[in-house]
């Protein structure tokens, strides 16, 4: 593997978000990542916005600052923040637009809102990004499986109900990211949907994410254990993972 589909970035002088499940002990600047991605011989990565930030400065200028080497996945608390941001991301450097939804509300995908914001994910060529669990995914599958834009199911799903998102995975848009296992809820469960998917749709649209630097889980991972873990639970997910996120990013990789 080249490229990490799931990694942060967080600079000193945090603008924190006032909802936030968490807050960051230290900074995490771009340097630090190209040197962990170095020490492992990966290529690139895409940065995806930590959602207790507030604004994407850090992430946009991380990607300006290494235009070849890094793409990044915005995080907006709302609609609202969605459209006055969505100019600027489009055009540096942003591939898709990510919604954290673990211990939140479950927004209604099939809503014209969200259906204006997945045709224009669609028409630029970038992607919706759910995190979400457990039985949140028996609400999101329905709409997101009709959605026009590509789909991407953060870390597996995390949930131990596999049907939801193995339904939701089936449909040719939507793809699944293999990251994070220190974030799901049950390791079999976690196997039995990666062999799934592999078995009903040869893997095509399975992705691999470290999830450096692995916020609250920071003294128990490490990066080279994440890497060799893809490689020896799930080899084919880590064959494939390049080609993959190649096919999900088109134009807009690297």
């Amino acid at each position: 593997m080249l490229y990490d589909a799931h990694v942060h970035v967080f600079g000193p002088g945090l603008a924190l978000r006032p909802e936030r499940r968490y807050e960051p002990g230290r900074a995490v600047l771009p340097e630090e990542l190209v040197d962990v991605l170095d020490a492992a011989g990966m290529a690139g990565a895409l940065l995806v916005q930590p959602s207790f930030l507030a604004d994407h400065d850090d992430v946009l200028a991380a990607v300006a600052a290494h235009p070849d080497r890094f793409r990044a996945v915005a995080s907006p608390a709302s609609l609202a923040e969605l459209h006055e941001g969505w100019e600027r991301w489009r055009d540096e450097g942003v591939v898709g637009v990510r919604l954290n939804l673990v211990g939140s509300a479950v927004p209604d995908l099939a809503s014209p809102g969200w259906g204006s914001v997945a045709g224009a994910l669609a028409d630029a060529g970038m992607h919706l990004e759910l995190h979400a669990e457990g039985e949140q995914w028996r609400e999101l599958a329905p709409a997101a499986a009709a959605l026009p834009c590509a789909v991407v199911v953060d870390h597996l799903g995390r949930t131990r109900a596999i049907a939801d998102v193995l339904g939701l995975a089936l449909h040719d848009h939507v793809w699944v990211k293999v990251s994070a296992p220190y974030r799901w809820p049950d390791q079999g469960q976690a196997e039995a949907l990666v062999a799934a998917l592999e078995e009903r749709t040869g893997g095509e649209r399975l992705l691999w994410g470290s999830d450096w630097p692995f916020t609250q889980h920071e003294d128990e991972v490490t990066y080279d254990a994440m890497t060799a873990a893809v490689g020896a639970r799930f080899p084919e997910v880590a064959r494939r993972a390049d080609a993959n996120l190649a096919r999900l990013l088109g134009d807009r990789g690297f």
